[in-house]
């Protein structure tokens, strides 16, 4: 069964700069960097987990609404799009 995303927002870099994407849930990430790049996740500046994004790789992160996200560098590594998902069918 075919998955279908809807961009409901411009895609932006992100950075060190903690930002809650928009306040959204589902959020699309691409690394477009040269290597490896790690992403943290914050609620009420507490740190709740991480995970390691491969060069090249799109991955899907579902969050709470004011959870915010940083990568572990200051380069624009990352594309990140606010997105809503839906099941074909």
């Amino acid at each position: 069964m075919p998955s279908i995303y809807k961009p409901i927002a411009n895609e932006a870099p992100m950075n060190s700069t903690f930002t809650s994407v928009g306040n959204n849930r589902l959020i699309r990430v691409l690394n477009v960097s040269g290597g490896n790049v790690l992403i943290s996740t914050t609620s009420n500046g507490v740190n709740v987990g991480s995970l390691t994004i491969m060069t090249g790789t799109e991955i899907f992160i579902y969050k709470h609404l004011n959870d915010t996200m940083a990568a572990n560098t200051s380069a624009n590594s990352l594309l990140v799009t606010p997105v809503a998902f839906e099941e074909e069918g």
